[in-house]
């Protein structure tokens, strides 16, 4: 992944829309937020806002979250999209153990 990530961030995204095994779709997905490239963090971002695959929606939401201040736009952006209420717990659950308060709380009080 930080050797190449040109060739690794198509590659992993290769892995996650094919008919692999789940668990290396989820090692796959862990793998990108360690990544600090663009088209990595957009590829999460993609799979925390698509419905395909609801157990990858909600590692990316969390794996989001665990970047921290970074990546709470991106969960901000998605909270105020989401549809469904579990989507939403996810979200303020991603903020949570990315200890970003402020966002939380406006975001819990919206």
């Amino acid at each position: 992944m930080n050797a190449d990530s040109g060739r690794s961030v198509p590659l992993i995204e290769t892995i996650l829309n094919s008919q692999k095994l789940m668990r290396l779709k989820r090692q796959a997905l862990f793998m990108l937020p360690q990544s600090g490239n663009p088209k990595a963090q957009e590829l999460i971002g993609k799979i925390a806002k698509g419905n395909e695959n609801v157990e990858l929606q909600k590692m990316a939401i969390h794996n989001l979250g665990i970047g921290g201040k970074h990546n709470a736009p991106i969960l901000e952006d998605l909270y105020k999209s989401a549809p469904d209420i579990l989507v939403q717990k996810e979200i303020l659950h991603g903020l949570f153990v990315g200890g970003v308060a402020n966002e939380l709380v406006l975001l819990a009080r919206a």
